[in-house]
């Protein structure tokens, strides 16, 4: 709803709540919403920390998920957590 109202800020305080409280979700949608924003350091790290977690919410999502993955990271992540470089 505060999305919807254009409400950047309460809708971020809500996501960042959600994900702290264990919302797999959430920092996907925080991190899409960082990204859409030109906010892509953000974005990355977020997807960073719920990767670390173990999160694999875009494995069960892909349409919704692998598309903003794929912006960020064109050629997926080495092993060691760096971008992959195009050949």
């Amino acid at each position: 709803m505060r999305e919807r109202a254009g409400d950047r800020e309460g809708t971020e305080t809500l996501l960042q709540q959600a994900a702290a409280r264990g919302n797999i979700v959430a920092p996907y949608n925080l991190a899409e919403m960082r990204e859409e924003a030109g906010d892509r350091e953000g974005a990355e790290a977020l997807l960073r920390q719920a990767a670390d977690r173990g999160d694999t919410v875009a494995l069960h999502h892909p349409a919704q998920k692998q598309e903003l993955l794929t912006r960020l990271w064109p050629n997926g992540l080495d092993p060691d957590g760096k971008p992959t470089t195009s050949w």
